[in-house]
């Protein structure tokens, strides 16, 4: 066996030994992974055994050299795996006593990256010298030669090829290609002609298609056949296009087998810069074809230009005419003399500063085509509309002109009369599907906004005497607002003289084609003009030949009505009229029914179902009928009742004037009384009943006493409580100091209390009678105010104004002001004015008082506002008023106060502003009590530049409907944080570059000092000097210690790099290890290992590190031992639960003195300076206990031992399930 210590198992480099025959003699695990085998198929077996093939590979003639020549080689090598898979390694060979040693590294995944990037810069290269020759080549053909050469030369491509479609056909025709041998070009020439699915595709989808391994594409002959030949293994067809659409493909032909999302981005970087080239060319040869034709036909095109009906005209570069033929001539104010050799800015004075120049001049500037229409003014300002056709010639600018004035008034003629019979038919269609007079008119606006494209709409009908605005579409702006947002009488004076009274004077349309020349729209010109209205026309709605209503149409241009127009539009009217009409017929017809069905159900209530009761009773008064209503309230039944004497059922106080009343009528035939009495109930209680008798004893059919009565118990008591409540009310409001008084619509007196009248008596000398006018003698200023407060009560509302007066008294009066209904009528208002002079004086103390507060809020840094519930900003403080003033661009730049807050975040929202939303989004929780306070920092953007606030929101203590809202400038303290993220990631960065350094540099030195490890063992075994077997045990000392602190050092360095690799730890194999591999050194002489290892459950975790925490425990433990001591352990145990493990490593060595117990798991913390140690190993325990979730505790005497308590957690619930234990 080799001397090597078997420490180099742990190694991440592969270490191999073969002896002169070529028997491997040594495999560490590194090398045993990478060959693939296992380690039973390898040791003593021949390399070219192993690896069949191998001794013709350049690998072993490499190892070949070394054996032979005894000499050290490194060098890189792919090796080719049985099953074909591949791997890229670093080897050094080095003779050794036995034959020679190979040291393995495997970089593949270097190799692969090293791939990646040449292929990428390959293809980078090939993009850049296509770019370069596309603005240098001739055609496309140069352009395609040129595709395919570089593709081999940068691109790294084996073959390229480039074939264009036939017309009409999904063939490919072969224009260039690169790389296939002149002998295979008869057979691509046959593929082409022939459909395939992959060509069809591309043509059809546009998209590219890419095959990773062309010898399972059946449709890839016979590329299939080549690519076998020459090593090819992938290929990606990419589509080229002309003018958008797929006309060819570019192939490209590797013998890699991977294509990056960076490839394919470059890719198709190059087909579309080659598609941009390809439109290029055909531009190019387009022009050129064009300026042949020009050339050879000018004679021809002079003659057809002087003869054609279109204008045409040339100028050069000054401007200046050359040419223009006698249509131009004609169309405009010059003859031919007056233009040719003159400059166009000197015949037409200012069209320099027309949109019409500024065309001209960029087609002139930039050489480039163009069509454009235009409306000219000549200079006798007259007007002609024109379709131009621009076109840059090499003396300057061919300008085609074509009169399009007369077509475009015809078709704009035809467009608004087609509109407006469209218009027609939508008012008919409407009129015939809808039931309502409002949706109709609403759905007339929407018709005359929609489809006859009118600026305005609006629809005022008459409704007791007042116009009213029913319906409105169009502009959002109304340009009469005095008159549609009040209602005013038909015969107000306001309307006198403007369209609407015209209209409702004459009960016709009322016409205006320009309203600046029209005085009657003197008041809205503006407003009009402001909304784009130029016209309009005022229609009447008649009902039964009277006006009913008026539609106003508004349009956008000048003279928009005309005769046509206005008679489609009356018709429109009429229809409406007509349909108006109707619905007022189908009204009266509807309540005409309504009326006839509600009689005829009352008449037959009345019979049938009436809870009246109906009797019938002989002379002397016994029942002999009784309607069913009477068992219904008294409560008898037929049985009961019947044959039964009435005079029974009366109350014995009302029975002696009903029987004087019933003797009078008896000898009257037909005579009745009205008669009001109690009359028992069945169960003894006595009801109040009204009704008639009359005598009809002599009736034929009849002859009976008819009695019709019923109960009318509730109305007595009612009306009893009825007195009763008006004498209370009666006491309760003359009972206070409160002013009531209510009146009708007429402003007459209805009722008030004395309070009221004392008032008026003491302000005018006498009360107020009973329907007088309340605002008679008011005052004028008085009267008008008091007039408006009840108009305002008269329209329905519900209000309150506050009053000031100074005589008799100084008197403030809160007035409310409440509606008094009829059914849906008002018929008047009640008034109710409380004396709050108390209370405006102490507000007056109070806001004193607020400006002391104001003063404080107005002097701190926060901005601070109150909003209600609403969102209105009801108040903000000087930093807040400041702010918004200073930086009109943030989110508080539209809150002052008055303003709404909520509609300012949401403006911010609809910006894209993320934290508006977030912030309403709060306001509202915290309104709706889901939240007490929200808290929020957020950016600010504006000038000179960004700063932060944090934002305060919650409700305010008094008032749960209020809200503080508190923005305070943060910037300072933000920048701090920013600093101290960038510096913690400048220290991050560090430390990883630090961690890949000295990983690299400990590698680096342990494969020297190995082999001075073996050859200080050669030297050792093969030497019989005492003092070189001395010095050779120093070396050997030395060169282990530093050894070891390189591997701590690994161990440091691979700690901090890699994630925990979890996997199943062999507990008892691992300890044994790592006692064998230490246990040999001379320091653990005399010392005897103890193991106690129980394994209930499997236990996972990172193995390496497991192994790294056991050895440098193991190792400090024979370090720190004492050289004198007897009876010397060292114990190991350890047991494994569901979720942890617990592992003690315990010695009787020299202990741990106590002030140093807190610093031992510190970097090169060393106890003694004479120890041995490099002072990190318990500090890799440590970070490694760390990394594996667990946690290391330790308890020493000093002269007795050391013990070492680790606990870890079980990862056996985050290791793979598909794994399974060992």
């Amino acid at each position: 066996m080799p001397s090597y210590p078997e420490s180099v198992n742990v190694l991440p480099e592969g270490i191999q030994t073969l002896d002169r025959s070529w028997r491997y003699v040594y495999m560490n695990d590194e090398a045993i992974r990478q060959s693939g085998k296992r380690s039973e198929e390898l040791i003593g077996r021949k390399m070219t055994v192993v690896f069949p093939g191998i001794d013709e590979t350049p690998l072993f003639k490499n190892l070949l050299l070394a054996m032979d020549l005894r000499m050290a080689s490194r060098f890189e090598n792919l090796f080719t795996y049985s099953d074909g898979q591949t791997a890229w390694y670093d080897i050094r060979v080095q003779p050794s006593e036995e034959g020679i040693s190979i040291y393995s590294v495997d970089i593949t995944a270097r190799k692969e990256y090293e791939a990646k990037l040449k292929r990428a810069n390959g293809l980078y290269a090939f993009l850049t010298q296509i770019s370069r020759n596309i603005s240098t080549v001739a055609d496309e053909k140069e352009l395609f030669h040129d595709c395919c050469h570089l593709a081999l030369r940068f691109g790294n491509f084996t073959m390229a090829w480039i074939g264009m479609y036939n017309d009409g056909s999904e063939t490919l025709t072969m224009v260039d290609q690169s790389g296939i041998p002149e002998k295979d070009l008869p057979l691509f020439t046959e593929a082409l002609s022939h459909t395939n699915p992959q060509f069809s595709h591309i043509l059809h989808s546009g998209e590219y298609y890419i095959s990773l391994d062309i010898q399972q594409e059946a449709g890839l002959e016979p590329w299939r056949f080549y690519a076998a030949k020459n090593g090819v293994r992938s290929c990606i067809l990419l589509p080229l296009r002309k003018a958008g659409v797929v006309a060819g493909l570019l192939n490209l032909y590797s013998t890699e087998i991977r294509y990056t999302d960076e490839d394919l981005a470059l890719l198709h970087q190059l087909t579309d810069q080659i598609s941009r080239a390809l439109d290029i060319f055909d531009k190019v040869r387009k022009q050129q074809q064009m300026q042949d034709e020009l050339a050879a036909n000018e004679s021809r095109f002079r003659h057809t230009l002087d003869n054609m009906l279109e204008g045409a005209q040339i100028h050069n570069f000054e401007w200046r005419y050359l040419y223009a033929n006698d249509a131009l001539v004609a169309s405009s104010t010059y003859t031919k003399e007056k233009l040719i050799g003159r400059s166009l800015l000197d015949v037409y004075p200012g069209i320099e500063q027309t949109e019409l120049f500024k065309v001209l001049e960029h087609c002139m500037t930039h050489r480039v085509s163009r069509k454009y229409e235009t409306e000219f003014v000549f200079p006798d300002g007259s007007e002609a509309y024109f379709e131009l056709s621009i076109q840059p010639i090499p003396e300057g600018l061919f300008i085609l002109s074509f009169n399009r004035t007369e077509e475009m008034r015809n078709r704009e003629k035809l467009i608004k009369v087609n509109r407006l019979y469209a218009f027609n038919s939508a008012i008919n269609q409407n009129i015939v599907h809808v039931e309502e007079e409002q949706e109709l008119l609403d759905n007339t606006c929407r018709i005359a906004a929609e489809i006859g494209k009118f600026t305005l709409a609006w629809v005022k009908v008459v409704e007791n005497k007042h116009l009213r605005r029913v319906s409105l579409a169009g502009t959002e702006n109304d340009p009469y607002p005095e008159i549609h947002e009040l209602r005013l009488p038909v015969d107000h004076p306001d309307l006198v003289n403007t369209p609407i009274g015209k209209v409702m004077e004459t009960g016709r349309y009322w016409a205006i084609n320009d309203i600046t020349a029209d005085p009657m729209m003197a008041a809205w010109q503006d407003r009009l003009l402001d909304c784009g209205i130029r016209s309009a026309i005022f229609l009447p709605i008649k009902r039964f030949g009277k006006v009913l209503g008026i539609i106003g149409l508004h349009a956008p241009i000048i003279d928009f009505f005309d005769a046509e127009e206005i008679a489609l539009l009356e018709e429109a009217a009429e229809d409406i009229s007509f349909a108006m009409e109707n619905f007022e017929k189908a009204r009266k017809h509807r309540e005409a029914e309504l009326l006839i069905e509600r009689n005829e159900r009352r008449f037959r209530a009345l019979i049938e179902k009436s809870s009246d009761i109906k009797t019938l009773a002989t002379r002397s008064g016994e029942l002999l009928y009784g309607s069913p209503a009477f068992t219904k309230v008294l409560g008898y039944r037929p049985d009961e009742y019947l044959h039964t004497s009435l005079f029974d059922l009366i109350h014995p106080d009302d029975l002696p004037a009903f029987t004087e009343k019933c003797n009078k009528i008896l000898e009257q035939p037909g005579a009745s009384y009205l008669f009001l009495q109690r009359r028992r109930h069945r169960e003894g209680h006595w009801l109040w009943c009204e009704g008639t008798v009359t005598n009809l004893l002599e009736e034929p059919g009849v002859m009976a006493m008819v009695s019709n009565f019923r109960n009318v118990t509730p109305a007595v008591e009612a009306r009893e409580k009825h007195d009763f409540d008006n004498s209370n009310l009666d006491a309760l409001i003359n009972n206070t100091n409160d002013l009531m008084w209510s009146l009708d619509r007429d402003y007459r007196l209805i009722t008030s209390n004395a309070p009221f009248d004392e008032l008026v008596k003491k302000v005018r000398g006498t009360a107020f009678e009973r329907g007088e006018n309340v605002l008679s003698n008011a005052g004028k200023g008085r009267a008008e105010r008091f007039k408006g407060y009840y108009d305002r009560a008269f329209s329905g509302e519900v209000f309150s104004v506050i009053e000031h007066t100074l005589s008799p008294n100084d008197l403030w009066s809160e007035i409310s002001f409440y509606p008094i209904r009829a059914g849906s009528d008002i018929i008047g208002t009640a008034c109710h004015s409380r004396n709050i002079t108390d209370r405006i004086r102490t507000e007056h103390l109070l806001r004193r008082s607020e400006l002391f507060s104001r003063g404080i809020l107005d002097s701190l840094s926060a901005h601070i506002a109150v909003i209600n519930s609403s969102g209105d900003i009801i108040t903000v403080n000087e930093s807040w008023r400041s702010f918004t003033r200073q930086d009109p661009d943030t989110l508080l730049s539209h809150t002052a106060e008055g303003s709404n807050y909520f509609t300012a975040c949401q403006e911010a929202v609809a910006a894209g502003n993320a934290d508006a939303e977030t912030v309403l989004a709060h306001i509202m929780d915290i309104l709706s009590g889901n939240i007490r306070d929200f808290y929020h920092e957020y950016k600010c953007t504006a000038k000179p530049g960004d700063r932060w606030f944090s934002m305060l929101v919650r409700k305010f203590e008094d008032d749960e409907t209020m809200i503080v809202i508190s923005h305070q400038d943060i910037t300072a303290r933000k920048l701090v944080e920013n600093q101290l993220v960038m510096n913690n990631e400048s220290l991050i960065k560090t430390n990883n570059e630090l961690d890949r350094f000295v990983y690299s540099v400990s590698h680096d030195l342990r494969s020297p000092l190995t082999s001075v490890l073996g050859l200080a063992g050669l030297i050792e075994a093969e030497s019989n000097e005492p003092d070189t077997i001395v010095h050779i045990n120093m070396i050997r000392n030395s060169i282990t210690r530093l050894d070891n602190f390189i591997r701590n050092i690994l161990n440091y360095s691979r700690n901090n790099r890699t994630e925990v690799s979890i996997a199943y730890i062999p507990l008892q194999q691992t300890v044994d290890e790592a006692i064998g591999l230490l246990s040999g050194a001379k320091e653990s002489e005399a010392i005897r290992f103890e193991t106690d290892i129980t394994e209930t459950v499997p236990f996972y975790s990172d193995r390496q590190r497991f192994s790294t925490i056991i050895e440098n425990l193991i190792s400090n433990a024979i370090k720190y031992h004492k050289t004198d001591g007897t009876d010397k352990f060292i114990r190991v145990t350890a047991g494994t639960c569901a979720n942890s493990l617990v592992l003690r490593v315990a010695d009787n060595g020299m202990g741990i003195g106590a002030r140093h117990i807190p610093k031992i798991f510190d970097m090169f913390y060393r106890v003694a300076n004479t120890a041995n140690g490099s002072g990190i190993g318990l500090y890799i325990v440590r970070e490694s206990v760390g990394k594996m979730q667990g946690t290391v505790d330790v308890s020493s005497e000093e002269g007795k031992g050391t013990c070492f308590t680790i606990i870890l957690k079980n990862l056996h619930h985050e290791y793979d399930t598909d794994n399974s234990h060992p």
